[in-house]
């Protein structure tokens, strides 16, 4: 089977991907294993999301958590998973103000 019939969905421990077939066993799977686990709904593609969305709050770089979910570019990455940044605005302007003034308060 080539390549062209899956999607990937994640990468691997092992760094090989995670390949999900058109015609969604995967998800079926997933899903017959969630039956009878107290834990809200959740379809497969939703572990990428939380998987990747996690990785970015956590502070891994947006190129690391472009190339394991095999996005072409970082841009598309910043595009989905922008959301997950932390809003540093405070610590950027702190750390601009120790380049210019020599300290990390700017004072």
């Amino acid at each position: 089977m080539g390549t062209g019939d899956r999607q990937r969905v994640a990468v691997g421990s092992e760094g090989t991907y995670v390949w999900r077939r058109r015609d969604r066993r995967t998800g079926c799977l997933f899903q017959r294993a969630q039956q009878g686990v107290d834990v809200p709904p959740l379809v497969f593609h939703g572990l990428r999301h939380t998987s990747a969305t996690a990785a970015i709050a956590s502070g891994v770089s947006i190129v690391t958590v472009q190339k394991r979910l095999g996005h072409s570019k970082p841009s598309i990455t910043l595009d989905v998973y922008s959301h997950a940044l932390k809003k540093d605005g405070p610590a950027a302007a702190r750390v601009i103000g120790g380049a210019i003034y020599g300290s990390e308060t700017g004072s």
